[in-house]
């Protein structure tokens, strides 16, 4: 979310209402941590929380593709990729902890054994860097890869299986919810129908 989708949506809320939020970006597990202690307000998270103390509200459906650069040899395959071949590629995904690497672990490893993962960085950019130099293949969202600065440089592979997830807003049950708060969210919710239309 904070390397493809928020500065679109701080675009959008600054030009309706001249102030930014205050931000910080880290992996799942971390900002949930932070939630239940009270650091932070409101989250957005690429999954779902699993704390009892936090109330997860449904935001944006994602999808998730598998991503190569554009001179890997992948990227001529024609046709759906076999997970055989998926098998045998090198990986760069997200650490642990991550949203996007629990949804590889338990959505696209399940159909490959053993998949050789070959570098686990904590920056989607680092990533791609390395996609780009076919250093290896990585599982990203989609909605990365349509950034005008990365559309160019990357293939998205097409597989048997499409993979979706939910992305959510988050916060604690006990959480005062200000009418500053109350107007984030408000956004958050109606923004979402705009990103669905792109």
């Amino acid at each position: 979310i904070g390397s493809y989708l928020l500065a679109d949506m701080f675009n959008v809320f600054h030009a309706q209402y001249g102030w930014l939020p205050q931000a910080m970006i880290a992996n799942t597990q971390e900002v949930s941590h932070k939630l239940n202690h009270f650091d932070i307000d409101i989250a957005l998270l690429e999954g779902q929380a699993t704390e009892p103390n936090l109330i997860t509200l449904p935001w944006i459906d994602d999808e998730m593709v598998i991503v190569v650069g554009k001179s890997h040899p992948l990227a001529a395959h024609q046709g759906s990729i076999s997970y055989t071949q998926l098998q045998q590629a090198s990986w760069i995904l997200r650490e642990k902890g991550s949203a996007s690497r629990a949804f590889f672990d338990n959505q696209l490893a399940v159909h490959l054994v053993n998949p050789e993962i070959v570098l686990t960085l904590n920056d989607f950019d680092a990533i791609l860097a390395c996609v780009r130099h076919n250093l290896g293949i990585t599982f990203i969202s989609q909605r990365a890869i349509k950034q005008p600065f990365y559309r160019h440089h990357f293939v998205q592979l097409t597989t048997e299986h499409r993979f979706y997830r939910k992305l959510t807003l988050c916060y604690h049950k006990d959480k005062f919810l200000s009418p500053t708060l109350k107007l984030w969210i408000n956004f958050c919710q109606h923004w979402q129908e705009t990103a669905l239309q792109n």
